[in-house]
C-alpha cells in the first residue's frame, strides 16, 4: 500500500460527568479532580478533567471496530496528551475524532474537544498500529 492520507473514519462522542464517574469506578481512579468542581479548582484546574485514558480508550474503541471490519487487528499505539478534557455537570465535552490511514500499518487519529471557540486537540496524534488479522 502506498502512503495515503484519506480519512477512513470519523466519530463524535459526548463525555459527561456520569461517563467520567463510571470510568473512574471501573479503572480504580477515584481522584476527586475528575468529578468534583471544588477539588479540581483546589488543584489549579478550571473544572473537573476527564481521565486521559478514557479519552484514548474512546478513540481506540473506534479504531478497533474499524480494524475488525477491515480484516485487521491493533498491534499497538502511542500518543501524547497535550490538553485536558474538561467536563462539568452543565457542559459535557464534545469530542471529534478523525482517523487517516497514513501507512499500511498505521492510523493517525486526531482527537479534539469542540468548544464555542472551535476544535482544540487533546491528543497529538494517537498513532495506532495495525496488521492483518491472520498475521
Amino acid at each position: 500500500m502506498s502512503e495515503q492520507t484519506d480519512v477512513v473514519w470519523t466519530a463524535e462522542e459526548i463525555v459527561d460527568t456520569e461517563r467520567v464517574r463510571r470510568y473512574g469506578v471501573v479503572g480504580g481512579d477515584s481522584n476527586a479532580i475528575h468529578t468534583d468542581p471544588e477539588a479540581a479548582k483546589a488543584a489549579g484546574l478550571p473544572a473537573p478533567v476527564a481521565h486521559g485514558m478514557l479519552t484514548a480508550g474512546i478513540a481506540l474503541g473506534h479504531a478497533t471496530r474499524w480494524a475488525s471490519e477491515n480484516g485487521l487487528r491493533l498491534t499497538g499505539y502511542d500518543t501524547r496528551f497535550v490538553a485536558p478534557v474538561y467536563v462539568t455537570p452543565d457542559i459535557p465535552a464534545r469530542l471529534q475524532l478523525s482517523a487517516k490511514r497514513t501507512k499500511a500499518d498505521r492510523l493517525d487519529i486526531s482527537v479534539a474537544v469542540v468548544t464555542d471557540d472551535g476544535a482544540k486537540a487533546v491528543l497529538r496524534p494517537l498513532r495506532v498500529y495495525v496488521a492483518p488479522r491472520d498475521a
